[in-house]
């Protein structure tokens, strides 16, 4: 039985090396980039949502990025340190108050596959992680109370849903 898992073990391994070789991401790769690309997309929508939903100054909404990224910062360590788990809990325990209603991401177009179902629930994580951070970030610098928060990020949420749909086309 041993000798049957490990021949299946050198079976997948041979196959990764193959995949790689052929200059193809592997699954792992692809949720890396799509949290990413979602991460990036959301720090953008939010940013955007300030702007305009506020009239906030570049100068006014850098510095609530920044202490975003702070926070992120600190985060990171926080994973290293604790671990993820840990860091995920202590996070959410901090930013809980702040919301209304829990921020989810809508989906950008018709889920038909498990893997877009697999891709959405990444992105949702990866935009929850922003959405927490910027919370954070919101009530520390301009005294966001949970009624302005929820509605930056509602407004984030919608325009996140118009960009996804013009990529989309």
């Amino acid at each position: 039985m041993a000798n049957y898992f490990s021949n299946q073990r050198m079976l997948a391994q041979h196959a990764q090396r193959r995949y790689q070789k052929s200059g193809k991401k592997t699954t792992e790769q692809l949720f890396d980039d799509i949290w990413a690309q979602t991460a990036e997309m959301m720090h953008l929508c939010i940013w955007t949502a300030l702007q305009t939903g506020y009239g906030l100054t570049e100068d006014k909404v850098n510095e609530v990025a920044q202490w975003a990224d702070r926070l992120s910062a600190q985060y990171i360590n926080a994973q290293r340190n604790n671990g993820i788990d840990t860091a995920k809990k202590e996070l959410k325990m901090l930013t809980d108050p702040l919301f209304i209603s829990p921020f989810i991401l809508p989906a950008a177009k018709a889920l038909k596959k498990n893997r877009d179902w697999a891709e959405l629930n990444e992105q949702r994580a990866a935009a929850d992680m922003v959405a927490r951070l910027y919370a954070r970030a919101m009530h520390r610098v301009l005294s966001f109370d949970r009624k302005q928060i929820d509605r930056v990020l509602r407004l984030a949420g919608d325009i996140y849903r118009e960009k996804a749909k013009e990529a989309g086309k």
